[in-house]
């Protein structure tokens, strides 16, 4: 009779357990799927998410949506950008860039020297803001070309494809400048998220950074950015001039010129 009763007890009890490991699997199947589902977004160095963040002040923010034509939140968003409309400084733009860059690029280590510099290649981490629309360079290069004392030219290209140049003849030296007589320095100060400065060597002026982001390299739309060292900027021709000294707040300079004088209205 006792071992009748205990063997009932042992069914019994197998069977509470079988019940709830049916119930409690497929809810931790599920809570695992969602949250999986969560993770959209991307990884960092120690496995973590990395969650987009933004820059620190309004006039940091670099614009995502230049045509500012149709801008909502889910088109920002499409171009791994942050949208924000919380703003409280005239023309700062309510998509923006990200800082930690995740769509941006890395530099591989090392460089190769080239007859008139160096070049580096380049890794583009994420996907472009605007992949849907212009395809990416398949392997982007940076070259740096000292021509002079005073003259550096700066080019990124796709060694992976041939793109389109403006056939226009450069008037620029052909040999590499002399290093003791050239009066600025080209850095890469940033591999990982990849970016560069150019420096003046008598004074230690950095007159070309690019570490506030807004790299894009792709075949129908290029985009580099520069924070300034001084807000006294001049030049830019071709544009109805109201001050000989530019207006930064926010707004689009062209700067193609063909030495023509614009019209008399404003462009």
């Amino acid at each position: 009779m006792g071992k009748t009763c205990s063997r009932k007890r042992i069914g019994i009890i197998c069977l509470v357990i079988a019940v709830l490991a049916a119930i409690l699997v497929p809810v931790a199947y599920e809570a695992t799927r969602q949250d999986k589902r969560k993770d959209t977004g991307s990884k960092n160095n120690d496995g973590g998410i990395n969650t987009p963040q933004a820059p620190g002040k309004q006039t940091q923010r670099i614009d995502c949506f230049p045509e500012n034509v149709g801008l909502t939140e889910d088109k920002c968003k499409d171009r791994n950008c942050i949208y924000d409309k919380s703003v409280t400084i005239a023309g700062v733009p309510s998509c923006f860039f990200p800082v930690n860059k995740d769509y941006g690029f890395s530099a591989e280590k090392g460089s190769s020297t080239t007859p008139l510099g160096y070049k580096v290649n380049l890794q583009q981490k994420g996907n472009s803001p605007f992949e849907s629309r212009s395809p990416r360079f398949v392997e982007p290069t940076f070259e740096v070309q000292f021509l002079s004392e005073n003259l550096a030219r700066l080019k990124f290209y796709d060694k992976a494809n041939t793109r389109y140049e403006v056939p226009v003849p450069l008037n620029i030296p052909k040999t590499r400048a002399e290093a003791s007589r050239i009066n600025y320095e080209v850095n890469i100060v940033d591999r990982d998220d990849f970016a560069f400065e150019i420096k003046r060597r008598s004074t230690g002026t950095v007159i070309f950074d690019s570490r506030v982001g807004g790299l894009t390299l792709s075949n129908q739309f290029l985009q580099i950015s520069t924070q300034l060292p001084s807000s006294n900027v001049y030049g830019f021709g071709e544009n109805i001039h109201k001050s000989f000294k530019h207006d930064l707040n926010y707004k689009t300079w062209p700067m193609f010129s063909r030495d023509q004088a614009p019209g008399w209205t404003d462009l």
